[in-house]
């Protein structure tokens, strides 16, 4: 999963107790951020402020070999300040559900 957060593209590593873990693995990113190519360093995101900042996120999803590829490659879960519910499945179905919820 990856997203692009205040303007940068990012992996998405994990979502873990209302943080986001970020991956700056775009060389762009990187440089931004002042980090060498050695530097392994993650950004930690509260799930209130990321959802805040207007992210764009996404799935680029590979065709396995001898599996028909019958999806989009490319699937957006959040884009425009809303969740696209029919692309959203388990952990992030069951958050925006339990919000909803509340």
């Amino acid at each position: 999963m990856y997203c692009i957060y205040l303007g940068y593209k990012y992996d998405v590593e994990n979502i873990w107790h209302g943080l986001f873990i970020l991956y700056p693995n775009e060389r762009k990113t990187r440089r931004y951020l002042k980090l060498n190519d050695r530097d392994d360093s993650r950004i930690e995101v509260p799930y209130e402020e990321f959802i805040a900042s207007s992210p764009i996120i996404w799935e680029e999803r590979e065709p396995i070999s001898d599996f028909v590829f019958d999806v989009e490659p490319l699937v957006y879960l959040f884009k425009d300040d809303s969740y696209i519910e029919e692309n959203l499945h388990g952990a992030w179905h069951n958050k925006i559900s339990n919000k909803e919820n509340e």
